[in-house]
């Protein structure tokens, strides 16, 4: 595997009304390579430097995003799905290209919408 200084955690944010990686109505899949200490706010938008020190920040890179343009799935359930489908190919995509390389664990963050529609939409979304 790789040394502990290497190792990355994906995150597949599905929360499009409070998104801890990026802004309200969109969905994201990220790829960290550090602990988020900060409010979603500020760690959304930068993180450290890899490599660098402390200080140095760069913007934060998603490896896929789609914009649903709300801030919930409501608005467009098959569309919401379509695009959670399509992040998790992507993240499937990316823990293949790594088989050699180390583990690539996923986090996902979902929203509390878990009755009724809500729920039918977050099954079909896992």
């Amino acid at each position: 595997g790789e040394p502990p200084h290497k190792r990355r955690v994906a995150v597949l944010d599905l929360d499009c009304g409070q998104p801890e990686l990026g802004p309200p109505g969109m969905l994201t899949l990220t790829v960290l390579d550090g602990p988020l200490l900060s409010e979603p706010p500020v760690h959304m938008a930068r993180r450290t430097r890899e490599g660098g020190s402390e200080g140095e920040e760069t913007p934060m890179e998603h490896a896929a995003a789609h914009y649903l343009g709300d801030v919930s799935s409501r608005s467009d359930p098959d569309a919401y799905v379509a695009m959670v489908a399509s992040l998790a190919r992507r993240y499937e995509s990316l823990r293949l290209e790594r088989r050699g390389s180390g583990s690539l664990p996923l986090v996902v963050n979902t929203d509390g919408w878990v009755k009724g529609l809500g729920g039918e939409v977050l099954s079909a979304a896992i």
